[in-house]
């Protein structure tokens, strides 16, 4: 309804409705976006939680690079050294870019619903000129992932978590490094699922989603392939890629390493001229 918007992104809140929407989506490098204002916290409260990062949403990649610029840019009195290096790279040919890709694992699995968009999407690249590597993954897997991201959700909201957890936190960022040493970009679903219909009767927590047929907990098959890029603080552009045979958006998660941000944003805008883009949606007045 808005040519930009803002969002926070906890929990896949900016990512996951981008996805199911069919616009694009950007959730930031931690910490480069004040989160002054936000609520949660309450008023006067400056820290920003664990994870937690403001971002904006639109119909085109090029208006969240506009917004971004924005967004970063220090107020006045603002204390931002993290922000001041994230300065606007110059875009790069698509073909330049290392790809890797993670579309399917055994513990997210991916609703076969939205195999053909993304798996187009690849083929796509591969028919820019790109080269895709679909078999690199970090030394970590999608459940020691999703494990992190899971304590560090409950340290939030319980105040409390494992002994052990910063270690596992920062292990999970140096392991990210080390990956994006030889690549720019990792290509992940956002979601399992596209977009389903609304069911308000229940508590979120008791909710249950239909992933293949399978009957699965609906906040753990949501926050799987999110809790990478928030649990690792990176980077993560979600963009439309085309629509399922049912006629539902598909998204494409485009993760950087930290303050990648520019990275990420150019191959969004330049990934639109090679699958396309926002579609407006029919018009139904």
């Amino acid at each position: 309804l808005t040519a930009r918007e803002l969002g926070s992104d906890f929990g896949g809140s900016i990512r996951i409705p981008a996805h199911f929407s069919g616009i694009y989506g950007h959730k930031p490098s931690y910490g480069v976006v004040p989160y002054r204002g936000h609520i949660p916290p309450p008023p006067g409260v400056a820290v920003m939680p664990e994870m937690a990062v403001a971002g904006p949403l639109a119909r085109s990649a090029l208006d969240l690079q506009l917004a971004m610029q924005a967004l970063t840019t220090p107020a006045a009195g603002e204390d931002r050294d993290v922000a001041a290096r994230l300065s606007p790279a110059a875009p790069r040919p698509l073909r330049d870019y290392r790809v890797a890709v993670w579309l399917d694992d055994p513990h997210a699995p991916l609703d076969a619903a939205l195999r053909p968009p993304l798996r187009q999407t690849v083929a796509a690249l591969r028919g820019a000129g790109v080269t895709v590597d679909e078999d690199a993954r970090p030394a970590v897997s999608l459940a020691e992932i999703h494990g992190v991201y899971g304590d560090l959700v409950r340290r939030v909201l319980r105040g409390h978590g494992p002994a052990d957890l910063d270690r596992r936190r920062d292990a999970l960022r140096d392991t990210m490094a080390a990956f994006f040493a030889n690549h720019d970009i990792l290509l992940m679903p956002v979601a399992p699922v596209a977009a389903f219909p609304h069911d308000h009767s229940l508590p979120m927590a008791q909710r249950r989603l239909s992933v293949n047929g399978v009957d699965t907990q609906y906040i753990p098959a949501l926050t799987a392939w999110i809790s990478l890029a928030s649990a690792a603080r990176l980077p993560a552009t979600s963009a439309p890629v085309g629509f399922t045979d049912a006629g539902l958006p598909a998204g494409i998660q485009i993760v950087g390493p930290y303050l990648g941000d520019w990275a990420t944003l150019d191959f969004a805008a330049q990934l639109a001229g090679v699958v396309g883009g926002y579609t407006a949606p029919p018009d139904h007045r």
